[in-house]
């Protein structure tokens, strides 16, 4: 039913002498929304090579799938030792920055049920967070208007995050530049301008 679905979507071809299915360019374009998707600055294409110019770090565009985040757009570092993530991978939204900054759009009570559906996934307890600790924790990020993973997700890697901005109606977008821990900190002023400036926040 699923596949049939997709083909009469235009997403797959079916070949009735094989019987098989394939894709058809559409699938090809499925994220070209992010490369035509605008807030004032522009393009958040554009924008993203601009910061991993200017800060030389990985720089990455998230959105929520479910309880977790996804990535859906990377922008590689320039060094050698960088943080390396692929687009389609998901994180709880508790332990990543992406995660965080989109949580901050939520109520408290959507904010604890996406905890808890974390928190019981999570395969090791280092991903685990206390409930009320981090509720206060998300208000403080709302406050200040950023996030940083501070190697919560991954060991030895910060990512430091921030809302796109973008319509009420659009899909919320997070933005993150990330790295190995020590360069991000050394750097962590730098980079919050870098980033408040491309936002134009």
């Amino acid at each position: 039913m699923l596949l049939k679905c997709l083909t009469s979507l235009g997403y797959l071809d079916y070949g009735p002498e094989t019987r098989k299915f394939k894709p058809t360019y559409r699938v090809a374009v499925l994220g070209s929304w992010i490369q035509k998707s605008l807030f004032e600055g522009g393009p958040l294409t554009d924008t993203m090579e601009a910061l991993r110019q200017e800060t030389g770090e990985s720089v990455m565009l998230g959105l929520q799938n479910g309880a977790k985040m996804q990535y859906v757009h990377i922008v590689e570092a320039n060094y050698a030792v960088r943080l390396t993530i692929q687009v389609g991978i998901l994180r709880p939204m508790t332990c990543s920055a992406l995660g965080q900054m989109l949580l901050t759009r939520k109520a408290d009570h959507e904010v604890r049920a996406i905890i808890r559906s974390n928190n019981a996934d999570a395969a090791d307890a280092a991903h685990r967070v206390k409930e009320r600790e981090f509720i206060a924790e998300i208000q403080t990020i709302r406050c200040r208007g950023f996030a940083e993973s501070q190697g919560r997700m991954i060991a030895e890697a910060n990512t430091i995050a921030m809302l796109v901005p973008v319509p009420e109606d659009a899909t919320p977008l997070a933005i993150g530049v990330g790295g190995p821990i020590d360069r991000i900190n050394q750097r962590r002023d730098d980079i919050l301008r870098a980033l408040r400036r491309h936002l134009n926040l």
